[in-house]
């Protein structure tokens, strides 16, 4: 039968067979992505930093950056577009607005869920079903990530202050944490009751739903995870990470981040005091370009990342962007600089243009867009009625 179809009429025919599903590699579109402000991440992640469509996993031992990057990532978000939002799902109840807020990030625009419910957290982002008692016809509620698709404008209160927040403009959704999440039947047991990976169980199915849902919603998911030791491992690494395999299937990138040790990896100020060290984040899993790539970069904890024009030196010299005759002298965009002071002087006044010049190199000159709109859909009028236990 297909050998008599003309060439569209066997496409159509085929992605009839598959409900509809069926896409042409030419019509995938191109992966759309947003800067993670360290120019050594972008570069590790190979693809310009956090891709929307994608669930990342941020995972560490304590004190290792892993929030910290979670809400760079919400700031960096928000000033692309005075309108853009981000949702952060607080399962461990330890969400400080005033850190986030000395990190760039605006409060107004952030929809702070509290709930360490697995199932709520879940049906939350995903939808729920509903029965009517007339009919018997299911239905579904849409979820936070159906609303985003919908465009839908929902309102929050912030300091006593009613807030519009445009769902149609949610790009980053950070769970902090995954180890927080309590699973249905931790929920419904009794107290001190052993069970056996009820996490893992849960995750297992419900991962086959928030997949495609956090594609189709086109947003930026991370997932914060805790580090953990098994028991009775003798042989290999030891160190694993809570919610089971069908976690570590379900994320498109797995980045492990930990603190560098050493009094050159330490920031302090004129009184000893500690504000800000260096990290080394790894990419362990990634399915949009070559993993195993590390990177590693200062950050100051009230303000962010630092020491950028650093990043780009080394980066500019690992490309070919800047000609090093010897060890002294660097040549940028024609200017002789004889010395790596002068240098990073250099690239501090012009860091924009360099930044560009330096992802282009490892983009092949692929401009990154971002945009994202819809339609309206029945859907509650404050977004926190999602997250609320029935």
């Amino acid at each position: 039968m297909l050998d008599k179809m003309s060439e569209a009429q066997a496409y159509k025919h085929i992605n009839e067979m598959f409900g509809g599903a069926a896409r042409h590699p030419d019509e995938v579109e191109d992966v759309e992505a947003f800067t993670t402000r360290s120019p050594a991440l972008d570069r590790a992640l190979q693809i310009g930093g956090w891709a929307l469509g994608r669930i990342y996993q941020l995972a560490g031992k304590p004190s290792s950056g892993k929030t910290f990057m979670a809400l760079i990532a919400m700031a960096e978000w928000q000033s692309k577009d005075p309108e853009n939002c981000c949702c952060f799902i607080d399962a461990e109840f330890t969400y400080d607005p005033h850190w986030a807020a000395s990190l760039g990030v605006d409060n107004d625009r952030v929809l702070l869920i509290k709930s360490n419910e697995a199932k709520v957290i879940f049906e939350g982002l995903v939808g729920r079903p509903k029965v009517n008692k007339t009919t018997g016809k299911v239905t579904t509620i849409p979820g936070l990530l159906g609303a985003k698709k919908a465009g839908i404008t929902t309102k929050h209160v912030v300091d006593g202050r009613v807030v519009n927040l445009n769902l149609g403009k949610l790009g980053v959704v950070v769970l902090d944490s995954v180890a927080a999440m309590a699973a249905p039947s931790e929920v419904a047991s009794v107290v001190g009751k052993v069970q056996m990976a009820p996490l893992s169980r849960f995750l297992t199915v419900e991962l086959r739903r928030l997949t495609p849902t956090v594609a189709d919603a086109n947003v930026c998911f991370i997932a914060i995870n805790h580090v953990k030791t098994k028991i009775g491992v003798m042989f290999g690494n030891p160190e694993t990470t809570p919610g089971g395999a069908a976690w570590k299937h379900s994320c498109s990138v797995m980045l492990m981040v930990s603190p560098m040790s050493g009094a050159d990896n330490t920031l302090k100020d004129s009184n000893e005091e500690k504000y800000g060290h260096k990290i080394r984040i790894k990419v362990e899993k990634n399915k949009m370009a070559p993993p195993f790539k590390k990177a590693e970069f200062f950050i100051e904890f009230t303000k962010g990342v630092s020491h950028i024009p650093e990043q780009l030196l080394d980066l500019g010299c690992m490309y070919d962007v800047f000609d090093r005759p010897n060890n002294r002298t660097y040549i940028i965009n024609g200017e002789t600089l004889t010395s790596k002071a002068l240098a990073l002087e250099y690239i501090k006044n012009n860091q924009k243009e360099i930044e560009v010049q330096i992802r282009n190199s490892y983009l092949d000159g692929e401009d990154v867009v971002i945009d994202g709109e819809g339609k309206e859909e029945e859907f509650p009028e404050d977004a926190t009625e999602l997250f609320k236990t029935k």
